[in-house]
């Protein structure tokens, strides 16, 4: 519930297309993956999807949480440009 009311912020703060938002969709999404995944010990097909499913979105998070990273450093290293050349 709490990672649902902090998207809904982000994205009233931060924009429908910040990469913040992006991760916090990805981090519901394997929130619902790892749900489904506890329903479906019964069935060994859904098993083998649900942890194809996790492994892709674990990769995608692991991309944007990387490109959020490069992005904040560029941010970091254009300030400190601008300050230098003040």
């Amino acid at each position: 519930m709490v990672l649902v009311i902090a998207t809904v912020l982000i994205a009233r703060d931060y924009g429908r297309r910040s990469s913040l938002l992006r991760i916090a969709l990805a981090s519901i999404t394997d929130l619902i993956q790892g749900i489904l995944g506890l329903l479906a010990f019964d069935s060994d097909t859904i098993v083998v999807v649900h942890l194809n499913n996790a492994f892709v979105l674990a990769a995608l998070a692991t991309y944007l949480i990387s490109f959020v990273d490069r992005a904040d450093s560029a941010m970091a290293s254009s300030a400190t440009t601008k300050v230098s050349s003040i």
